[in-house]
């Protein structure tokens, strides 16, 4: 019952029956240009537009929409609250009203507005100035002023609910009056600009600063001194960057950028969380998690935001929506909203705001195959195969990379796995938005590419296995091999021939065959401190470029024969992250050096030393380098 129409000049307009409009895309929402010369509709209701300079995709049910102001710049998006027909946004240049197709601005909150929330029939605004509160249709601040950053309800020991306002100077405590009103009841002393605030099983209060660390403190009966309180500047071990508090399934949890942890409150201590690295350790700069629709958790990075469920003691990851989707590689500024809607999240960005709705599911079979095979030998000579079932190479043509396709372009909940049987048998993950991979230097022998399209509950939606014969140079085929032994009988024969030349030869034999023995161990040898070498030279980058991972990884095995393989089998819960430390630990490379190669500082090296004592069980007085280097 939509119909949708292309115009020569003014982008794509959608009508219903009734010719009301529904929806238009213009240039002021991202469409490259507003000339439609043609639309299709694929199978699931995505619109393509065949536009004057390329091709437009617009993912008509797509769970995500995103909002850009078009009439003014409203500046770094930080909440958003809806109150019956109106929709308020807070940004850092104040408050603003959203409604048909554009935004005003509040007249009474300017500056900096840092949170918008509602309790019971209080809608409070937390400003650069003051505390705002809802007023009939307009905005009046407390009388009490101070900038207020962020407000948090939770039950205390009375079983009585509190609202906890971090504020530019104190923490405020607000309670309700007898008309059910709340009102502000206390102000806990020395804890000036408290970020995010947290209230532990034990009626702990444990508050974020804006830039010194994370602090817990236990209040009197009153909740008007504070009788304990303990700063936690930085964790025992290496830290990676500024702390951030959360609350996971009523744990209190911090993140440094790189790990999370959470407190401990048998042995009053911060320990790492497993459940929540295992499957989350590998997304940067964590600082902010908010509750989602029923188990689940939202996680805010500085490239990605991320849903985990948490529903059993083993997380696992729902989504995963990358910020270069909606034209921002990486900001550290990003936020999460849950607005009062539970259907939607919201993901503030600077001038932007993303309403993300429940994960849409359809676990039919997918559009997924291998692309593209692209084949070079070592003078960079190329060669390509479109979309190959079998591959055989050229002789000398060792050099591999495979362009994957996935044909289903509107799920964001996908991931892939792929190994190269013969290679390296294990399973790796393959980024959806990367869907490149190569390999270098392959032996010449028989190889299975094979790779795996998930669902974030790891229903199988689509498969590759394409097998791969390499074949060798021709100096080393079977018909040269044939050539130099039937060369080798002639020569047998001649010599026979000639008995009275017989020694001469046998020596000459002898002596050739010294000679090419000694040059060929002096060529392996050549050629492992080479491939060292290589290996060496390739460590840079192997932390971020899957490529040279690859590279390195292969070259590594030509080096140490089988020492990733055996070292996963041994220890199955072995990261990536984890086989690459181990790798240099094997190249002797110092704290200093691997801290380089995998764009460490040398906390971080210190404390990924630490992780893989752990994994391999190691006791206080026993060398992690030495164990490493007596794996078999």
């Amino acid at each position: 019952g939509i119909y949708i129409y292309g115009s020569g000049s003014e982008g794509i307009v959608a009508l219903d029956r009734d010719g009301k409009v529904l929806w238009r895309i213009d240039k002021n929402r991202n469409l490259q240009n507003e000339t439609v010369l043609g639309l299709l509709c694929d199978k699931r209701g995505n619109v393509w537009a065949s536009l004057d300079n390329g091709v437009s995709l617009i993912m008509t049910n797509s769970e995500i929409s995103c909002f850009e102001s078009k009439f003014e710049h409203i500046g770094m998006v930080y909440d958003i609250l809806q109150e019956g027909s109106a929709t308020f946004i807070a940004t850092n240049k104040g408050l603003f009203t959203y409604g048909r197709d554009k935004v005003v601005p509040v007249e009474e909150v300017s500056g900096q507005t840092w949170y918008l929330e509602k309790f019971d029939n209080d809608l409070f605004v937390g400003n650069n100035a003051a505390t705002y509160r809802k007023s009939g249709a307009s905005f009046a601040a407390d009388a009490k002023r101070s900038g207020a950053i962020c407000l948090t309800q939770a039950y205390w020991s009375d079983n009585v609910p509190y609202l906890f306002e971090g504020t530019y100077t104190n923490i405020r405590v607000y309670r309700k009056d007898h008309t059910g009103r709340w009102q502000p009841y206390s102000e806990i002393p020395g804890t000036p600009l408290a970020k995010n605030i947290e209230v532990d099983a034990s009626f702990h209060i444990w508050y974020e600063h804006l830039s010194k660390g994370i602090t817990r403190i236990t209040l009197s009966e009153d909740m008007r001194e504070v009788v304990e309180e303990k700063t936690f500047a930085e964790l025992d071990g290496p830290q990676h960057g500024r702390l951030a508090l959360f609350k996971i399934n009523g744990r209190i949890c911090i993140s440094d950028g790189e790990s999370f942890f959470t407190y401990d409150d048998i042995t009053d201590s911060i320990t790492p969380y497993k459940a929540l690295n295992d499957i989350a350790g590998h997304i940067s700069g964590v600082h902010q998690a908010i509750r989602g629709e029923k188990t689940t958790y939202w996680l805010t990075g500085n490239e990605e935001i991320v849903q985990i469920d948490c529903s059993s003691n083993k997380y696992r990851i729902i989504r995963e929506i990358p910020f270069i989707l909606f034209g921002s590689k990486s900001d550290d500024r990003a936020s999460l909203s849950a607005g009062n809607d539970p259907e939607f999240i919201y993901l503030c960005l600077d001038d932007k705001l993303i309403r993300i709705g429940q994960a849409k599911d359809n676990d039919s079979q997918v559009g997924f195959s291998l692309f593209q095979a692209q084949m070079t030998n070592g003078r960079g000579e190329t060669y390509s195969v479109g979309l190959p079932d079998k591959i055989k190479t050229r002789r000398g043509f060792n050099n591999v990379t495979f362009l994957l396709r996935c044909t289903q372009y509107d799920r964001l909940n996908l991931k892939i796995l792929y190994r190269v049987k013969g290679l390296d048998d294990n399973w790796s993950l393959l980024s959806p938005y990367n869907m490149k991979l190569s390999f270098a230097r392959l032996a010449a022998r028989h190889y299975r590419f094979q790779a795996r399209l998930l669902t974030h509950d790891d229903v199988e939606v689509g498969t590759i296995d394409v097998p791969i014969q390499v074949l060798s140079k021709w100096s080393r085929s079977r018909i040269m091999i044939l050539l130099y032994l039937m060369l080798l009988v002639s020569a047998s024969l001649f010599v026979g021939r000639n008995a009275k030349k017989l020694i001469q030869w046998v020596k000459f034999l002898q002596d050739s065959v010294l000679s090419a023995m000694s040059a060929k161990e002096e060529m392996a040898d050549q050629l492992k401190a080479r491939e060292k070498d290589l290996a060496g030279i390739m460590v840079g980058g192997i932390s971020t470029d899957n490529e040279k991972w690859e590279i390195f990884r292969q070259n590594f095995n030509r080096v140490d024969e089988h020492f990733f393989s055996n070292l996963s089998e041994k220890y199955p819960s072995l990261t990536t992250s984890d086989l690459k430390f181990c790798a240099l630990l094997r190249l002797n490379m110092n704290t200093k050096e691997i801290a380089t190669a995998l764009n460490l500082t040398t906390r971080g090296v210190e404390s990924a030393r630490y992780r893989l004592r752990k994994k391999f069980n190691l006791g206080q007085n026993e060398s992690l380098t030495a164990f490493i280097h007596n794996i078999k």
